[in-house]
């Protein structure tokens, strides 16, 4: 994301020009609303009405209260939900009544005996914070563990709902406006008439995503706030060197995290190919030899090598009836897999098929002109085989049976029938019958008998095959059926087990991904290539950045000391006298995902030659008025009666609804802009453009960190503009612009809002 400092010379001063001008806006008389706000700083707004004060203030009675103490090491991530009873005067006073929520500040403080000190976000931060109002009788359950690594990384979080509410009296609500690190400046509050409504509420929910990028409690005494050293960042980092802002709050993807994918590929010459497709760590290696068939391996294990002298990652070959793998760290070798075949020499491979764990070994050699194969299956008077060149049975392959005597047979099949006898071929070497594991060792020549004889062609280095085992002696239908590829080595070749592009599923730290990207036009994430939409291409985000995930490389010394900090929380509020509840509205210019990646400009953006504009990486969507209303917008259960009703917006407000919040969430160091239009008047309705930072000792106001972004506000109060009234049909595009002068992981462009209804 952007960093005031990092921009092109023209872009730093169009943002420092808007900046300042909130600054001389926020001087102003602001409305009197007492009373003062618990953060020191400037809270304004990105709409005020024209000759108005951008400066704002909240309303209403208040009460405060911290969630736990978070106790983590530099590099550690806090993920976890937090539970507090609200104060008991506040219980007593809304039980069986309903409370109107005007407001909220956050604040990471260190309490000790002289009162609180808020923490820099230098030394925590604050990814985003989602939290809940619960009114009586609903109950939290806990997060749902088999959701972690979803569509977007987030957890859910599970309700028993004992009392549903209604639209003006909810049991539940959900607060997650301007909560990422812009949380502490970013103005949470509502107009006159306007709240969000909670009825009894009784316990408060909050679950923040902080990141230690505490440099006191490392070794690193350069000067400055930011931990620079290489021994300090994972090598997926994008931090330039001395950067002012932390490569760890990125969620850099580190090999502490397995990546696996649905689909491996072996490389018999040349490279894997981009970065992103050569296996990542030595768990992957042993995952990715199963998926590609490179089984059994010797030992059992892969072994971790630091070498110039072969290829990077995950590399092999066939010995002795199992693969000997081993996991080259070394990044920088050049040395490329197998390499060109002799057309004279030997080639062997050995696998094991899926489900039926049958071992199938074959050797070639073109210049004997014999195929040796092993089949070997652990059974007891039932038949077993294998045919070659093929994944199903439909494709008629030629196949090699052996039944519950050991006799040996060919056959080509049928789809799915045992098909037709061929005449012999095959000479048997060797034939035993061992602890219940029956080995068969056949010859024959390259060159099949018979056009239905699979002919072994030398040249080939991937060999799919499939294979069954049955309940009878003879041929019958199979008991069960399974598949794998043989892969060919010559004598001292390597083959590289590289992840294919084109298998774009898998789990990264145990969690199913999945690609998020929506098609264009809801978002041209896709078209544009961005690494967010492909699995192999997947390198950092909110997968690798779960609860007490450490974001350092494995290699890397994690730091003993601990920093504790507790989130505090200031709620204004009032008395229900008829406000409007305001339900939740969001869209995300990533449309179905929460994240995305900017890669970094080919253009020389440090040079002040450089157009400004080849510096900006811009993404956007086209999306509905319903689609803000999505189940994922509300992030309650609708029976609590928080959420907003589209049946009903459309049946009592014939599909109209007004807005009365908007604000954007994105981060730090790059976000410029985030911009809401309406597509059928080609008219903007709201653009949020965050506030930097600018010193290295002042919390609050940390350099090239994100310290606020105004939201558009709508209302009848002094200095607001009306309600923008919407349609659900009506048509709307969200625009977000970040620096990309260098690259960044995981960043987010969304915009969390607020809406009610007409009537």
């Amino acid at each position: 994301m952007m960093a005031v400092s990092m921009l092109p010379s023209l872009w730093r001063v169009v943002l420092m020009v808007l900046v300042m001008a909130a600054v001389v806006a926020s001087v102003e008389a602001a409305p009197d609303y007492p009373p003062s706000p618990m953060n020191k700083g400037a809270y304004l707004i990105a709409n005020p009405a024209p000759g108005a004060p951008a400066a704002r203030n909240f309303r209403g009675e208040y009460f405060e209260l911290y969630g736990g103490p978070a106790s983590t090491r530099y590099s550690e991530v806090f993920w976890r939900p937090q539970k507090t009873p609200l104060p008991s005067h506040i219980v007593e006073r809304f039980n069986g009544s309903v409370m109107a929520l005007t407001g909220v500040e956050v604040d990471i403080v260190r309490r000790g005996p002289q009162g609180d000190e808020s923490v820099s976000s230098f030394e925590e931060y604050n990814h985003h914070w989602t939290a809940s109002l619960v009114g009586t009788g609903n109950t939290f359950l806990g997060v749902d563990e088999t959701t972690v690594g979803g569509s977007d990384g987030h957890v859910k979080l599970n309700w028993h709902i004992g009392r549903p509410g209604t639209p003006q009296a909810p049991t539940l609500q959900m607060l997650s406006e301007g909560n990422g690190n812009e949380h502490r400046l970013s103005f949470k509050s509502f107009p006159t008439g306007y709240a969000q409504l909670i009825d009894s509420p009784t316990m408060f929910i909050s679950n923040p995503m902080i990141i230690n990028t505490n440099k006191r409690l490392t070794d690193d005494t350069s000067p400055g706030p930011i931990a620079n050293k290489p021994s300090l960042l994972p090598k997926n980092s994008l931090a330039p060197p001395n950067a002012s802002y932390s490569g760890i709050l990125e969620c850099p993807c580190t090999d502490r995290k397995v990546k696996v994918s649905d689909g491996y590929k072996t490389v018999g010459a040349g490279t894997c190919g981009a970065r992103t497709s050569t296996v990542g760590t030595v768990d992957e290696c042993q995952s990715a030899a199963t998926v590609a068939g490179l089984m059994p391996l010797f030992a059992g294990a892969v072994k971790t090598v630091s070498s110039t002298s072969l290829p990077p990652g995950c590399s092999g070959s066939p010995a002795g009836g199992s693969w000997r793998l081993v996991f080259n760290t070394n990044t920088q070798s050049s040395v490329p897999c197998a390499g060109k075949p002799d057309p004279k020499a030997v080639s062997t491979s050995v696998s094991v098929a899926s489900k039926t764990n049958i071992e199938v070994s074959i050797s070639r050699d073109p210049v004997a002109d014999v195929v040796t194969i092993t089949l070997s299956a652990t059974v007891s008077n039932v038949w077993f085989g294998a045919a070659f060149n093929a994944t199903t049975m439909a494709e008629q392959p030629y196949a090699i049976i052996v039944d519950g005597s050991g006799m040996v047979s060919e056959r080509k099949l049928a789809d799915h029938a045992p098909g037709t006898a061929l005449e012999p071929s095959l000479r048997v070497i060797n034939n035993t019958y061992t602890n219940g594991r029956r080995t068969v060792v056949v010859q024959r020549t390259l060159a099949g008998k018979t056009a239905s004889h699979y002919s072994f062609k030398p040249a080939t280095q991937a060999l799919p095959f499939i294979s069954a085992v049955g309940n009878t002696p003879t041929l019958a239908v199979h008991k069960v059926t399974g598949s794998g590829t043989l892969t060919f080595a010559q004598p001292g070749q390597r083959i590289c087990v590289c992840r294919d592009p084109e298998g774009n599923s898998g789990t990264i730290d145990g969690f199913r991904w999945r690609n998020p990207c929506a098609p264009f036009p809801v978002s041209d994430l896709e078209p544009k290539n961005n690494a967010i939409c492909n699995f192999s291409a997947y390198e950092g985000g909110l997968y690798c950045c779960h609860d007490k995930s450490i974001l350092l490389d494995s290699d890397q010394t994690i730091p003993e000391p601990t920093d504790t900090y507790q989130l505090k929380y200031r709620f204004y509020f009032e008395d229900y006298t008829n406000q409007k509840n305001l339900f939740r509205l969001w869209w995300s210019t990533e449309a179905y995902d929460n994240e995305y990646d900017v890669p970094k400009s080919p253009a020389d953006c440090n040079d002040p030659s450089t157009p400004p504009e080849d510096c900006v990486y811009t993404i956007t969507s086209h999306f509905s008025g319903a689609d803000m209303f999505s189940r994922s917008a509300c992030m309650a259960p609708v029976s609590t009666g928080s959420c907003g009703d589209v049946g009903r917006v459309r049946s009592q407000d014939n599909g109209y609804f007004r807005l009365v919040y908007a604000a954007a969430h994105c981060h730090a160091p790059a976000c410029m802009s985030l911009e809401l239009w309406d597509t059928d008047a080609n008219k903007l309705v709201c653009r949020n453009t965050p506030i930097y930072g600018n010193s290295t000792t002042q919390p609050l106001n940390e350099l090239d960190y994100i310290v606020g972004i105004p939201p558009c506000l709508w209302g009848e109060d002094k200095g607001l503009s009306p309600t923008p009234v919407l349609h659900l049909d009506q048509n709307f595009t969200m625009i977000k612009h970040v620096n990309s002068t260098n690259g960044h992981w995981g960043v987010m462009a969304l915009f969390q809002m607020r809406g009610t209804y007409m009537s």
